[in-house]
């Protein structure tokens, strides 16, 4: 899909949902958008929201830097660039909106990429792990796998086996999203066919409004982890 089409879809999805509908403007559109065309700004934000941060800062190589300041007390986050615009949200619709741009915008790699992941939001126990090893590599097994219907309307981005272990037991599979991911080191096999088949999930996905498990709540994250847990 070219930008613009993309730019199109997203425009509709906010309108379409039930948390952000009302508090569409051209601001909320124009940041979106923005954002979606340089994602690694949404997964740097995605991590400062995550790890409790005040705020995170884009410096544009033009224009006003964005700021976007989170207040955890009063359960807003504001968001500025100079006098271009002032966005303001609660945590849980900001939470929404970063899925949506994740939803329309983010690529599905094929199956038997490499990927580096990200392990700032690790544990420190699979931080350390994974400090003995050159980088924490998995090799995708598996895409967009839909969450069941009882916890929320989420998908998992892919299952992935730890490299170059793969199936070797006793490793297990593990599941990770696209905010884990902080580079792709070797892309999985491509043709016509594997590519219409990705554009069919991604569709499934557009269609059927499924954002990554990324976006949970924290009561909807507890619950899919313990079922995930073997738990009840």
């Amino acid at each position: 899909m070219m930008n613009g089409d993309l730019n199109t879809i997203f425009t509709k999805l906010l309108s379409e949902n039930d948390a952000l509908s009302d508090l569409v403007t051209d601001d909320l559109i124009q940041f979106g958008t923005y954002v979606g065309g340089q994602l690694d700004i949404l997964r740097e934000c995605y991590i400062a929201f995550c790890q409790n941060q005040e705020s995170y800062v884009y410096q544009a190589f033009l224009g006003a830097p964005i700021e976007i300041n989170f207040h955890y007390k009063e359960d807003n986050v504001i968001i500025t660039r100079d006098k271009q615009y002032k966005i303001t949200l609660s945590l849980e619709n900001f939470l929404i909106f970063m899925g949506l741009i994740d939803l329309v915008y983010s690529k599905i790699l094929p199956l038997g990429s490499v990927v580096e992941l990200d392990t700032r939001l690790f544990p420190d126990q699979l931080r350390e792990m994974f400090s003995h090893t050159p980088g924490a590599k998995v090799i995708i097994t598996g895409r967009k796998l839909p969450v069941a219907d009882s916890i929320g309307n989420y998908v998992v981005d892919y299952q992935a086996q730890l490299w170059p272990l793969g199936g070797f037991p006793p490793v297990t599979p593990m599941t990770i999203t696209n905010m884990m991911i902080g580079k792709v080191v070797a892309r999985g096999y491509e043709n016509d066919y594997e590519k219409s088949f990705s554009q069919k999930l991604k569709q499934t996905q557009l269609q059927e409004k499924r954002l990554s498990t990324s976006f949970m709540t924290k009561n909807e994250a507890y619950t899919f982890l313990k079922k995930a847990e073997g738990g009840d």
